[in-house]
């Protein structure tokens, strides 16, 4: 597992080490979305977790994304909505 270290001289912070199962299990946010101030952390999780069953070729449901993301299906709706417009949420 990778482990999280700041460099106390230059505020930075470093990740030192791998994650084992990063090939595999991981998703990857483009920049624009991470980037994006309008998208709040709901929805880029949404995008994330929509990115792993895309690439495991698996149509998820509104009720599968809430149950995986542990959130309700009405957040999902709405994080699924503020992607869509660019909005917050």
């Amino acid at each position: 597992m990778a482990n999280i270290a700041r460099d106390q001289a230059s505020g930075q912070i470093q990740i030192v080490g791998t994650y084992s199962t990063a090939r595999t299990k991981t998703s990857f946010i483009p920049v624009a979305i991470i980037g994006n101030k309008k998208i709040g952390p709901g929805p880029k999780l949404v995008y994330s977790k929509l990115l792993t069953y895309a690439w495991a070729n698996q149509a998820p449901t509104i009720n599968r994304l809430a149950i995986d993301l542990a959130v309700s299906p009405h957040s999902v709706r709405n994080y699924i909505a503020a992607l869509k417009s660019g909005r917050p949420r």
